[in-house]
């Protein structure tokens, strides 16, 4: 994976790379370790340290750009949990090219789970174990979690059924947002506020990124769609 610039001046609040990238660094200096969504998992108690930020990425569109906001987190020496799609319009999850791309991101140390979609009638469990299976194939990983993609429209799942699935989380639980803050850059819009306020009062965070939003500059939520459309 290949680096960005280095850093230079003063970076505005904004969806930019530049933007994004400064905020991890001003974290690590303050001491903010990045753990995965897998590890506080098998460490509850780990949930509770600070400070730290819980970085998830849903990759609704591209791995392209997924892959891009890696690179500036593997130059910086920082953690995340990137969640893939297998039912996206914009990317098959098993095209060689995107297997490549999964691959190298597992290898770099970055966690992959499953952005799940359910369909209802369909047999929920056995469409989990399955979307599991074939991730965790192209992967070359274990597959330890998932993400519902969009909960409002596709709904949330019982703790049983994506445990019978053979989960270990899903990345909405209350464990994971219990003594944390939550922002997300959903719909091209940060709520509560961008995580960059958070990290810089200190507090324990949990960050939904979504890659796509992260250019050279900052461009519009309908210029970057147009886009991607055009790829």
């Amino acid at each position: 994976m290949g680096g960005s610039d280095e850093p230079g001046a003063d970076v505005p609040c904004g969806f930019s790379a530049a933007h994004y990238e400064q905020n991890l660094r001003r974290a690590l200096d303050k001491g903010y370790r990045f753990p995965t969504f897998a590890e506080l998992a098998d460490q509850p108690d780990g949930a509770g340290v600070k400070p730290s930020c819980l970085l998830r990425h849903d990759v609704d569109v591209s791995l392209k750009w997924a892959r891009r906001l890696a690179t500036i987190e593997v130059k910086l020496g920082v953690r995340s949990t990137f969640f893939i799609r297998l039912r996206a319009n914009g990317y098959n999850a098993l095209a060689r090219s995107s297997m490549a791309v999964l691959w190298e991101l597992a290898t770099r140390g970055f966690e992959i789970g499953l952005h799940a979609e359910p369909q209802e009638g369909t047999g929920l469990r056995q469409q989990l174990v399955a979307e599991r299976e074939i991730l965790q194939m192209a992967v070359g990983r274990e597959i330890a979690g998932l993400a519902i993609h969009r909960p409002k429209l596709n709904g949330e799942l019982a703790d049983d059924l994506w445990r019978r699935a053979g989960f270990r989380y899903e990345a909405g639980e209350q464990r994971f947002n219990s003594g944390r803050n939550f922002a997300s850059d959903s719909n091209y819009l940060w709520k509560p506020e961008c995580f960059c306020r958070l990290l810089e009062r200190g507090e324990n965070v949990y960050a939904c990124v979504h890659p796509v939003w992260y250019w050279s500059k900052p461009e519009s939520a309908g210029k970057i769609l147009s886009k991607l459309r055009a790829e």
